[in-house]
């Protein structure tokens, strides 16, 4: 990878950090507008006497909780690819929140087709590959597993 691609990755991480804080409010405006459907539905906001005219705050309870739940994930989706894109795992991941950050429009449209750009390189597409076989779980590198039948495996009857 040429030192140009990385000084792109470590911007994109970055712009990604940013991308995430600034769709952070999304969510709360999503429940402010739920929250305005479900007060209709409960009578809490005088909509008229009936029970169908409280039932106009099915809309706004059901696009609040849309609103919602998509800021959360789009959030938590530019939070984890700005990490990937910092270690260079997660490809895929990386490509559909660049592809998912072109719904915003200007920052999230430049964001995501920048990203799009440099994360189909080659080269960079090869940096993700080499990493992809050197992941560290919670407990360190995976060594392989004894033998079957040598004492202290899982198949020859459980651990000393």
């Amino acid at each position: 990878m040429t030192p140009e691609d990385e000084r792109q990755l470590r911007v994109l991480t970055l712009l990604h950090y940013v991308a995430a804080i600034l769709a952070a409010p999304v969510p709360l405006v999503g429940a402010a507008y739920g929250s305005i459907g479900v007060a209709t539905l409960l009578g809490k906001i005088n909509m008229g006497p009936s029970l169908t005219d409280r039932m106009f705050g099915l809309l706004p309870a059901g696009l609040g909780l849309v609103i919602l739940v998509f800021g959360v994930a789009f959030v938590i989706a530019n939070a984890l690819a700005a990490r990937s894109l910092r270690s260079r795992t997660r490809h895929t991941l990386c490509l559909i929140t660049a592809t998912a950050n072109c719904i915003h429009i200007p920052f999230g449209t430049l964001l995501g087709l920048f990203a799009l750009n440099v994360l189909n390189r080659p080269s960079v597409r090869a940096a993700f590959e080499a990493n992809r076989g050197s992941c560290v779980g919670p407990s360190g590198p995976s060594s392989p597993s004894p033998p079957a039948g040598v004492r202290g495996s899982p198949s020859a009857g459980g651990y000393l």
